[in-house]
C-alpha cells in the first residue's frame, strides 16, 4: 500500500456494513469520510438520537420493563442526549428529541411487555469479527444477542429511529448489509446442528 499519494492507515483494511452502505450510497463519500477521515465537526442528531435511543433499550432488555426501568432509561437517554443537544435546539431536531422518545419508552413497553418470558438476553453491545472468505473477515457490531426461551434459537432485536415511516423505509432492513451481517453473525457464533 505505500503506492498511494496518502498515508495509509490499519483502518482501511477494516470491513463493516456503515462502511459498506456508505461506499453504495456514494462511492466519493466513502473515500472522503474512510480514507482521508473528513467528518462534520458538528454532531449528527440522526447518531447522537440514535446512540441515546440503544442506551435506553439495552438498559430496558437488561432490567424489564417496569415503570423504575423505564424512568431510568428515560434518564439514560436525556442525560446522553443533552450533552450534545441543549433542550432549545428541539424544535429544530423533532420528533427527533428527549420528549417524543420517552413516550416511545412508555409505548414500547406496554407493547412489548411480555418479551422477558419469551428470550434471555445474553450480550448487549457486542462486537467481533467473523469469516467471509477463508481469508478475509468481516466485523460486526450488535445491539444484542438473545436466545428464545421456548424455541433456543438465538436472534438479535434491531431498533431502528427514524422520522418517517414509510413502506419503503421499513422494506430496506431485511435484506440490508447490516441485517445480513448480523445473521451471518449469528450463525457464525452459534452453528445449527
Amino acid at each position: 500500500m505505500s503506492d498511494y499519494p496518502i498515508p495509509t492507515h490499519p483502518t482501511w483494511d477494516v470491513v463493516d456494513p456503515s462502511k459498506l452502505n456508505d461506499y453504495l450510497e456514494c462511492p466519493r463519500k466513502y473515500f472522503f469520510q474512510y480514507m482521508l477521515g473528513w467528518r462534520p465537526e458538528a454532531p449528527n442528531n440522526h447518531l447522537v438520537f440514535g446512540q441515546a435511543w440503544h442506551l435506553a433499550m439495552e438498559h430496558l432488555l437488561l432490567h424489564g420493563y417496569e415503570a423504575e426501568s423505564i424512568r431510568d432509561a428515560q434518564e439514560l437517554l436525556r442525560n446522553h442526549y443533552r450533552k450534545e443537544f441543549p433542550e432549545e435546539t428541539d424544535e429544530l431536531f423533532s420528533p427527533k428529541t428527549p420528549d417524543r422518545a420517552v413516550l416511545a419508552l412508555v409505548e414500547y413497553s406496554v407493547k412489548y411487555e411480555h418479551d422477558p418470558n419469551e428470550f434471555d438476553v445474553l450480550y448487549t453491545e457486542i462486537a467481533g469479527t467473523v469469516p467471509i472468505t477463508d481469508t478475509k473477515i468481516m466485523f460486526f457490531r450488535m445491539d444484542n444477542i438473545l436466545r428464545h426461551i421456548h424455541e433456543g434459537y438465538y436472534f438479535s432485536l434491531e431498533h431502528k429511529t427514524g422520522t418517517n415511516f414509510t413502506n419503503q423505509w421499513q422494506i430496506q432492513w431485511p435484506l440490508s448489509i447490516q441485517i445480513g451481517t448480523y445473521i451471518h453473525s449469528l450463525y457464525c457464533l452459534y452453528p445449527q446442528d
